[in-house]
């Protein structure tokens, strides 16, 4: 029952005063159909809600998510925590808060699986070598990749129109909030394990097959390839019907040759009238946590429609995440045919802080409160006292290598909230 009404509270008061410049409802016939469905199987969220003004939109990101995350063959607690990671690396603190304390209720604990997941934001940039999906079937691989798309895209549409708090609540009543969603958390992760793969497919409108993508390890899995191709179409439908082709064509073109990280979100044509929403859609494809408010305001000025705006963002958002897609096979691919016995460097991403190169052998990711398990316990006060807890460490035998998180994580502006330690696995 408390669960309940929470649940309630959160659909009816919380999430529309949280979304910024659309509305939270519509009175297409498809967005309550959704919303019973996200009752019924978790509840009405405010990042499904945001999506409300398209309703193809609505329904193709609650089918991602839902048949991602809410069903199939892999622990919801594991898939958490890749939801969890990847929203720290593209500094989400909304979703950040919103599925650390998913994790917590789950009590799940995989720091590989982490690390892994924040490794996916940068082309270039993971630092742990060991797949945590190695022996894992075909379907489950599924599953884990496309949590991973669902989050990137997810967290590119609430940082553009939520704000960063979960909950409205002022600063110092942060730990009672947390514990509310921990406990809120735990109860939806014990409703959706009666969850049916597939249940949102029929939400969907039919994919064109020309605007669908169904990449290839979605093949194992016939209900993940209809939520990703339906929504895939939806997006690519509302682009073509709202956005205007060169806007598409230089956002695309910028896109396709990304490869993760911060990225120059100037438009390659300053005077052109879609100027503003090129910069707004950069930042939020390639760098979301810069992307800015009041860009929304003035493009509602502007005579943007919400649903034009919509469409806009998620449009981009998808290529973003699609592109994020590309090099995450590969990333697969290198270490299924690696031995573990050679020595390489560690990447250094340039223009975000430094790490210095040494050699490296399967580093994974530590949370900083269990840092100190993994140290000798002799060292520990004077490293304490030597380093500020917003610094990384990255532990290597008897090596203690300091370098800021931007290195490792383009983690800026948490950073001195949320700082990671990383130690040999072997």
């Amino acid at each position: 029952m408390l669960i309940q009404s929470m649940s309630a509270m959160m659909e009816r008061i919380i999430g529309p005063r949280s979304i910024h410049a659309l509305p939270a409802r519509s009175d297409d016939d498809r967005v309550e159909r959704v919303y019973a469905q996200m009752r019924r199987d978790f509840f009405v969220a405010s990042p499904f809600m945001l999506h409300a003004s398209v309703p193809p939109l609505l329904a193709g990101t609650w089918a991602l998510v839902r048949e991602s995350l809410f069903t199939g063959r892999v622990a919801r607690g594991k898939k958490e925590v890749i939801a969890w990671a990847i929203s720290e690396a593209n500094q989400c603190p909304f979703c950040i808060a919103a599925h650390h304390a998913a994790v917590k209720a789950a009590k799940e604990e995989d720091a590989e699986l982490a690390a892994w997941a924040r490794a996916s934001a940068h082309a270039d940039g993971p630092v742990v070598r060991a797949l945590p999906y190695r022996d894992a079937s075909p379907e489950e691989q599924a599953e884990l990749f496309a949590t991973v798309v669902a989050f990137h895209y997810l967290n590119r549409m609430v940082s553009v129109f939520l704000g960063d708090k979960m909950m409205p609540n002022p600063d110092f009543l942060d730990g009672v909030a947390g514990a509310m969603a921990r406990f809120m958390m735990g109860g939806m992760i014990a409703k959706g394990r009666e969850n049916r793969e597939g249940d949102a497919l029929p939400l969907l409108a039919q994919a064109d097959p020309e605007l669908a993508w169904t990449p290839a390890w979605a093949a194992s899995r016939p209900t993940m390839a209809g939520a990703l191709g339906g929504g895939a179409s939806a997006a690519e439908e509302a682009a073509l019907a709202h956005l205007p082709a060169p806007l598409r064509d230089a956002l695309g073109t910028a896109i396709e040759s990304w490869s993760g990280g911060p990225a120059d979100p100037a438009p390659p044509e300053p005077e052109a009238p879609w100027a503003a929403a090129y910069e707004l859609a950069a930042r939020a494809a390639f760098a979301p946590y810069t992307a800015r408010k009041e860009a929304l305001a003035t493009l509602r000025a502007d005579g943007w429609a919400p649903e034009a705006l919509l469409t806009h963002v998620a449009w981009t958002a998808q290529r973003a995440s699609r592109r994020v897609d590309r090099w995450l096979p590969a990333l697969k691919e290198e270490r299924e045919h690696d031995t573990g016995d050679q020595e390489e460097p560690l990447r250094h991403v340039a223009g975000h802080g430094f790490l210095e190169e040494l050699p490296r052998r399967n580093l994974v990711y530590v949370p900083e409160e269990h840092a100190e398990e993994h140290e000798e316990p002799e060292r520990r006060e004077t490293q304490r006292a030597e380093e500020p807890t917003r610094r990384v460490r990255a532990l290597h035998g008897d090596r203690v290598v300091r370098g800021n998180g931007v290195a490792i994580r383009h983690a800026a502006k948490l950073a001195t909230r949320i700082a990671p330690t990383y130690r040999p696995s072997g």
